[in-house]
């Protein structure tokens, strides 16, 4: 049984989304489709609300994992507030791993 999705798979959702979408996405849309589209993933867990925030722990995830896509590079920090903007850096970070999910499936 699965404990919590790494965070390392957030980041890799959240490049992938913001790709897909053009660069940027509003947080809302990037969560909407985190959920839509992957909760097939999120364990028991990642689904439980956290005491104090009463917000999802796979939400939260998904925040820190933002937090650190800015702190590497990969997002954009001087974004409007409720923006995410993915950088050229997140960009060849998101073909990387990419195309290393794609060579383990070869």
């Amino acid at each position: 049984m699965k404990e919590i999705l790494p965070e390392i798979i957030y980041q890799f959702l959240v490049l992938k989304i913001l790709n897909a979408h053009g660069g940027r996405a509003e947080t809302a849309r990037v969560m909407d489709i985190i959920w839509r589209d992957y909760r097939s993933v999120l364990s028991k867990k990642d689904i439980m609300d956290y005491e104090k925030s009463k917000e999802a722990r796979w939400q939260n995830n998904v925040r820190f994992a933002r937090q650190h896509l800015v702190e590497s590079g990969c997002l954009a920090n001087n974004s409007r507030r409720g923006l995410w903007e993915i950088t050229e850096q997140g960009r060849q970070q998101y073909a990387k791993w990419a195309d290393e999910i794609r060579g383990k499936r070869d």
